[in-house]
């Protein structure tokens, strides 16, 4: 069960860390603003505005990504539950070629497009759960810009995804329905 992810704005260095908790655990991301200073702004403008609240995990691919930030549940815990795309803000530059090469590998926090690789680059972020270096940057307009590594709980990613290297199996589709809205502490933001 997916309790939610949140995002937490703290200072590590000169980049700020963002929390996504999930009752599996926390994973803990450094956000790469001295690389994708675009790209990290827009992450924490979609934190910060609320527009992840109710957001939730749409795409489990063991061995392969996580990806979430583009739909959000409806009318959750009902019936009549169901889901609909997030709002969107304009669409950001590509920053795949910006601040130096960053290549989706094991644990990057990368700014992906819904199913179309040349749709524009708004909310949706994925978690790299293999190196995929030259899979993702020769696709969309010149690859996925790579934001954030993962700097703790990379189990939790492949807990979500019901398995682990060794033994991956997909999570059931209950374990993506959240649990309801997590509560934000002071200095967080949350997003189930």
């Amino acid at each position: 069960l997916v309790a939610g992810l949140v995002a937490v704005a703290a200072v590590v260095r000169a980049n700020p860390l963002a929390q996504f908790r999930t009752v599996f655990g926390t994973v803990e991301v450094e956000l790469l603003r001295d690389q994708r200073p675009v790209t990290v702004s827009n992450f924490i403008h979609y934190v910060e505005s609320g527009r992840y609240d109710g957001t939730f995990v749409h795409r489990l691919v063991p061995n392969f990504l996580v990806a979430g930030g583009c739909y959000a549940g409806v009318q959750r815990h009902t019936e009549a539950a169901n889901y609909a795309s997030i709002p969107h803000f304009d669409a950001i530059p590509n920053e795949t070629r910006t601040g130096g090469v960053l290549t989706n590998l094991f644990g990057t926090l990368s700014l992906g497009s819904v199913s179309n690789t040349n749709r524009p680059l708004t909310s949706e972020f994925f978690f790299s759960l293999t190196d995929s270096l030259g899979t993702f940057f020769t696709q969309n307009q010149g690859g996925y810009p790579v934001f954030g590594r993962v700097r703790g709980g990379l189990e939790v990613l492949q807990a979500l995804c019901g398995g682990s290297a060794e033994s991956p199996k997909a999570a059931p589709p209950s374990a993506l329905a959240g649990a309801g809205k997590p509560r934000a502490s002071k200095g967080e933001v949350a997003f189930a």
